[in-house]
């Protein structure tokens, strides 16, 4: 996204950006190079978390019950000891193996309804970490397996994924007939897949 006043003409923009284009694509390649290293999580406050496209910041809350819960924009971990990484981090997963569990499911639910009348049986959803799939679909087991990774990206996105492994209970392949269905089930799918 390029971001300019309103008056300046489209021709200056062009040469700025084609100026910077060396940095642009350095910077581009050194985020993405960052986001994909493993860096571990430190549970601390002001720690941030991306869920459905939006950062949220930890929070961490020294209380006598533990439990995790969000507000939009922070997610408390409530612990008796905030020294505790370990537990900080378990009741974190734990939380966000709930959260993505409803996420997935509510989708999956209304995504389901247009493929009532194709006789596609309502299918198990599954959760896992995967590192090179958003999602999976098994037609014959009826079983979808999303990549617990996907939360992070906006709901449009999961939308797509959710759509893209429905229509391969019918259509088990990426054929034409694939693509035509998933067409008709999600007009806006090209905008939205990530």
């Amino acid at each position: 996204y390029i971001s300019a006043a309103p008056n300046v003409p489209l021709s200056i923009i062009e040469k700025f950006v084609s100026a910077k284009k060396e940095y642009i694509i350095n910077t581009l390649n050194n985020f993405n190079k960052s986001r994909t290293e493993k860096h571990a999580m430190q549970y601390v406050s002001g720690e941030n978390v991306t869920i459905l496209g939006k950062n949220l910041r930890i929070m961490i809350v020294k209380d006598s019950n533990e439990y995790v819960y969000s507000d939009g924009i922070y997610i408390f971990i409530h612990v008796k000891r905030s020294d505790y990484y370990n537990r900080k981090k378990n009741l974190f997963i734990q939380w966000m193996n709930q959260y993505c569990q409803e996420v997935y499911y509510e989708i999956l639910c209304n995504a389901y309804k247009k493929f009532i009348p194709y006789g596609v049986k309502f299918p198990q959803l599954k959760l896992r970490n995967m590192a090179y799939r958003w999602g999976s679909c098994q037609p014959n087991k009826g079983i979808i397996t999303l990549n617990k990774r996907l939360i992070e990206a906006p709901k449009c996105c999961i939308e797509y994924v959710v759509f893209h492994e429905l229509c391969h209970c019918i259509h088990p392949n990426h054929s034409p007939n694939f693509y035509m269905l998933l067409k008709i089930m999600i007009p806006e799918w090209k905008e939205n897949k990530i």
